[in-house]
């Protein structure tokens, strides 16, 4: 007769593929469940087992540390969030360039990390460059485009150095996204 450990996580190596999806469904279960300080643990070790055994394995290392990333602007711990997503967008541009779909997605994650760090020049800076390259890649109507628009008319708005001239700006920037919003999603 089997042993308990034996044919389960706990007697399957470190590397197994079973026990790396039980990490990241673990974590992700958790993060749904707003038990953020358990998924933050999960990912530190999804990602520290990741590392040592698979350092080439760059798609599922990004993918990971975006998780962290997230799990760490849940907890307001938006410093951190802005180093991995800082990490993140810079290998995923050396390894796919400035238009792969996934650089896009995580450029807007990092938009929305330095605005929620008080970075507001910064993020201002930032999604001026990217706002154009997601919009080419998935149209100006998609929801992934309108978060980005949205975040920079934020980072206009909510910077206490701003000027009347940019709290405009952004007041039509947010008027914009929310006649395409209610366009494409409906009035809701």
């Amino acid at each position: 007769q089997r042993g308990y450990s034996e044919g389960r996580y706990l007697g399957r190596p470190e590397s197994n593929a079973h026990r790396m999806n039980a990490l990241s469904t673990l974590a992700a279960g958790l993060r749904m469940n707003f038990c953020y300080d358990d998924a933050l643990l999960v990912y530190e070790a999804h990602l520290a087992v990741l590392q040592r055994h698979y350092p080439n394995e760059d798609k599922f290392m990004l993918a990971v540390k975006n998780n962290l990333a997230s799990c760490c602007s849940n907890m307001g711990l938006h410093d951190r969030a802005v180093r991995l997503q800082r990490e993140i967008h810079t290998r995923g541009v050396a390894l796919y360039g400035t238009t792969e779909e996934n650089v896009l997605l995580r450029s807007g994650c990092l938009g929305i990390s330095l605005h929620a760090s008080g970075r507001f020049v910064e993020a201002r800076t930032f999604l001026r460059e990217q706002i154009p390259l997601i919009r080419t890649y998935f149209g100006p109507d998609h929801d992934h485009t309108l978060k980005a628009t949205q975040t920079l008319a934020a980072s206009l708005n909510d910077d206490p150095a701003s000027t009347r001239e940019s709290r405009l700006e952004a007041e039509t920037i947010l008027h914009d996204v929310v006649q395409r919003r209610r366009r494409v999603f409906g009035p809701a």
